[in-house]
């Protein structure tokens, strides 16, 4: 099998990094969605079995600290329900 020359290999990595960013848009899009229909402590059933909830981290804290943007909510899987 030939090797792949550091600009293909360099433009691969590139081409995933940009799909990365394009579906972590999108994946943001609907959990604005998702967010904007539900209240936290809400449960979201899936098919599958698993349960998720919606929480919202900064419920306890009127200030936290980070050193980045972040999301007030998030979706965490309920432990045991499968």
């Amino acid at each position: 099998m030939p090797r792949k020359s550091t600009a293909t290999i360099l433009k691969e990595m590139l081409d995933h990094k940009e799909r990365g960013k394009e579906s972590y848009r999108a994946a943001g899009r609907l959990e604005e969605q998702l967010v904007a229909n539900l209240k936290p402590g809400e449960i979201v059933k899936l098919k599958d079995g698993r349960e998720f909830e919606l929480v919202d981290k900064f419920a306890k804290d009127v200030k936290v600290f980070q050193p980045t943007y972040v999301s007030r909510y998030t979706f965490e899987e309920r432990k045991g329900k499968r």
